[in-house]
Order: C-alpha cells, then structure tokens, then sequence
C-alpha cells in the first residue's frame, strides 16, 4: 500500500499539523556518512521525525546521530532507521538502495545479532511509515484500551466486514491494522491460528467508544 508522502494519514491520525522535525543541519550528518539518504526518509526526519509520541512511544525511529552510531550501523549492507523497543528486530534500508526516494524496508529479527538475515518487510518505505505510525498509535493516542481483547476467525471476519483496512500489515508481529476514521485504529495481532489479540485507540472519545461498544460484541 503506497500512502501520500505528505504524511496526511499520520498527520490525521495524531492530529498533529505542525511540523516537529529536525533542523536540515542534523540530517544532513547521514547523508554525508552514507553518501545520500532517500528522499522520503529526509522529509519524514524534517516534518515529523522529532516528535516522540508518533516515533518513540513503542518503538523507535532513529535520531540523524544514531544514523552515523559506528556501534548501531554494524551492518555492511543496510542502513537501521528504526528499531523495536527491546532491539528484537530492527528495520533498515539497503545501502545500494539510499538514493531511490520511496525504497524497500527491510527487517531483521535475529535477536542475538549473529548470522543476520534480512527479509522484506515492506516494498515501500511510505507504507512502511504509515504501518509503524498505527503501532505507536494504539499506545499513544489519547483513548487507548486498557487491556488487549481476544477474538477468534468468526469475530476477525467481522471486523473486517465492518471496518476499512488502515495500513498494511507488519510481519514481524503479523499485526494488521483497520479503522473507520481518520483519528482511530484497530489492531489484530495474531498469536497463532485460532487466538487473535485487539488492540484499539483512538484520538477522540466519541470514536473510541464507538470501537468499544462494537468490539464487547464480538470480543472477550
């Protein structure tokens, strides 16, 4: 799924309309060390990259300084940008890829750093972005369950008959994201076939309760 790469959707999602990104100087330390930087990812550090509630609530974005870290780029052949909480996995770009503006995203989810296999994880890095911001959404936004729900394929399939798809899948916690609104999100997160976690929040209460109410329908 490719997204607008004026980030309208996380924008919507955040509600958040100023710019909070870091200043030209700062990223221009990446491009320098790495010869060019894609030029999405520069517009997404200088509009939105700065703003810790949509990059740093549940995972994290890497800062332009972490972009130069000798000790976090070990990687000969990809660039990390992004990293899960526990450095579980990392997601990165491949160096030969830096100079396409809206590149591949790749993930790792060797934990022990050893033998490292990379794997797709998304073929767009605006997708990628606006996956990421759906995650840190059900942890951010200002109504947020206060417990994860569980459901099974019955109540899956009716999430899907009801709500809109919001952002393409993550693989690496084979989560997938839905919502109906611009400020909302619903996540499914599959622990295996037949026990499926919901996880949902939203920026206003009206929506929210809205998501609630349907959800105790269907959900335990």
């Amino acid at each position: 799924m490719e997204t607008k790469t004026n980030f309208t959707v996380i924008r919507k999602l955040f509600n958040k309309w100023d710019n909070t990104g870091y200043s030209i100087d700062e990223i221009e330390k990446g491009q320098q060390k790495w010869g060019a930087l894609p030029g999405l990812l520069k517009e997404y550090y200088l509009e939105l990259g700065a703003d810790e509630i949509i990059n740093q609530t549940q995972d994290s974005l890497c800062s332009p300084e972490e972009l130069v870290n000798e000790s976090l780029q070990a990687e000969k052949e990809y660039l990390i940008f992004y990293t899960e909480n526990q450095r579980v996995c990392d997601w990165a770009i491949r160096i030969d890829d830096l100079k396409l503006y809206d590149p591949p995203v790749y993930i790792n989810n060797d934990n022990l750093r050893k033998d490292t296999s990379w794997t797709i994880e998304n073929e767009h890095l605006s997708g990628f972005l606006n996956s990421i911001a759906h995650l840190q959404a059900i942890f951010g936004l200002e109504y947020t369950a206060e417990e994860f729900l569980e459901t099974d394929k019955a109540g899956v399939a009716h999430i899907r008959e009801k709500y809109q798809v919001k952002a393409d899948p993550l693989h690496w916690l084979n989560v997938e994201f839905y919502g109906n609104h611009d400020d909302d999100v619903i996540a499914l997160m599959y622990i295996d076939e037949d026990e499926i976690q919901i996880f949902y929040a939203s920026g206003t209460e009206e929506h929210f309760n809205e998501i609630d109410e349907y959800l105790s329908t269907i959900a335990e």
